[in-house]
């Protein structure tokens, strides 16, 4: 529940900013700007209502706030052992031993290599290839937000009828038909809403990812684990999307979806296959 209220408060903020946007670019352009100074213009103020994040973190004390909950001063020396358990070469030694950080990094890595081809490049689809406006994709972008929002806040019910591993892997499988809609659609009536369950679909059980990170992977390696698997998600991700534009330039922007489709179905399979007895994020 924690981390689905985190990815709801996320979700609910990103909604704003990309109506925002959308009516930010729309408003310059209109004022007489140039195209590429509206876009410009926007990502410079995105830039710097991000930059004040930091602001949160600094203000964050960790153990402060763990004594404050648990109360233990032995727990709390427990926590600290087990820091000191995940530091130097040796924690990076026990998690390519860890067979379960190895799936989860590459299950991420498929999914990386699928969202690679199409997911930096789908604002150019929608005003490209469907001819939406900046500012009808604004709405549009804020209302899949808004959509995953709600089904983010249901993961956490759906996992404890299903298990979390299976919720994790059948609800990013039904996303996949979604997925070849909005790349093959007639038009944008039938991709819109399409596009607006997908990401529902493929996104709401991010939290529950992180959930079961927590437990599957051996608490003395939940650092290196993670940064296993954020460090495969992210250098995949590099080259597919370098591999999704040079196939949208000579090939046009559908075979990439059609080739994320495929790493998608791969991804949730080998999930099922590997995860889906998992009932609960408790490793037993």
């Amino acid at each position: 529940r924690v981390f689905s209220l985190d990815a709801a408060l996320t979700l609910g903020a990103t909604a704003v900013g990309s109506a925002a946007a959308g009516q930010l670019a729309t408003a310059l352009l209109a004022a007489g700007a140039l195209e590429l100074a509206a876009y410009r213009a926007t990502l410079f103020g995105a830039a710097a209502i991000g930059a004040t994040s930091f602001l949160f973190l600094v203000l964050t004390r960790t153990d402060t706030t763990w004594r404050r909950t648990r109360g233990s001063a032995a727990a709390l020396g427990a926590t600290r052992a087990d820091a000191a358990a995940d530091r130097g070469a040796a924690r990076w030694v026990a998690v390519l031993r860890e067979p379960a950080a190895l799936k989860l990094a590459a299950c991420a890595a498929l999914v990386s290599l699928g969202a690679g081809l199409f997911a930096p490049y789908q604002n150019l689809f929608f005003v490209e290839e469907l001819g939406a406006a900046p500012a009808v994709y604004g709405w549009l972008s804020a209302a899949a937000t808004l959509t995953r929002l709600v089904a983010t806040l249901a993961a956490p019910g759906m996992a404890r009828r299903l298990g979390t591993g299976r919720a994790i892997g059948w609800t990013q499988l039904t996303s996949v038909p979604l997925l070849l809609l909005v790349g093959f659609g007639p038009g944008l009536g039938v991709v819109a809403p399409a596009f607006l369950v997908r990401g529902a679909l493929m996104n709401m059980a991010a939290p529950l990812h992180v959930s079961l990170r927590m437990g599957v992977l051996p608490a003395a390696i939940h650092g290196a684990g993670n940064a296993l698997i954020t460090l495969s998600d992210q250098v995949v991700r590099t080259g597919s999307t370098w591999l999704g534009g040079q196939a949208i330039q000579h090939a046009g922007y559908r075979p990439g979806y059609a080739a994320s489709a495929a790493s998608y179905i791969a991804s949730a399979v080998l999930f099922l296959l590997w995860f889906g007895r998992e009932k609960d994020a408790t490793r037993r």
